[in-house]
């Protein structure tokens, strides 16, 4: 689980980037190895609060729970749930704070070292970064909500039998 993962829920209102109460989008991302290799993912983000729920849908179904003290990362293909207790450490007001526009619906923020761009135009279209082994990563948008978001979306829930990693 990168630390780049909660960036993903950054919302801009004007000159300043801000994190919305609630937010809700379908993703698709597309991520670029070294060689040229390209893997297309799709599926639906949900945001509220300190909260995070990724529900990947293409190529393979994966469910991601993030909250500030961990993830759990539920696996049904392979019946198996990552459970992570250690929290992801990135402070996204600071992160939001420290960014800067660089163009028309264009900004860019500096985390541990990397550029990381956002597109917003009204809303959030994207993020584009370089991660830790480099990859391009590219996240785009679509349909973007920000209407309230049950509590009940950002509940864990897999079958007990499923092997469990405990990270």
């Amino acid at each position: 689980m990168g630390k780049f993962l909660g960036l993903f829920l950054v919302i801009g209102f004007g000159w300043a980037l801000t994190l919305p109460e609630n937010f809700s989008a379908i993703f698709i991302q597309k991520i670029i190895n070294p060689k040229g290799k390209t893997l297309l993912y799709r599926g639906r983000l949900y945001y509220k609060g300190k909260r995070v729920f990724w529900h990947y849908k293409y190529p393979v179904e994966k469910k991601i729970w993030i909250t500030p003290l961990g993830y759990i990362a539920y696996e049904p293909d392979l019946m198996q749930v990552t459970i992570s207790q250690k929290p992801l450490n990135l402070n996204l007001s600071k992160i939001l704070k420290g960014a800067k526009q660089v163009g028309a619906g264009l900004y860019i923020a500096e985390v541990d070292g990397k550029k990381v761009y956002f597109r917003y135009n009204s809303t959030l279209e994207e993020i584009n970064y370089t991660d830790e082994v480099g990859n391009r990563v590219l996240i785009r948008f679509v349909d973007p909500s920000t209407k309230p978001i049950p509590r009940e979306q950002f509940q864990p829930s897999f079958p007990a039998e499923v092997d469990k990693i405990y990270q």
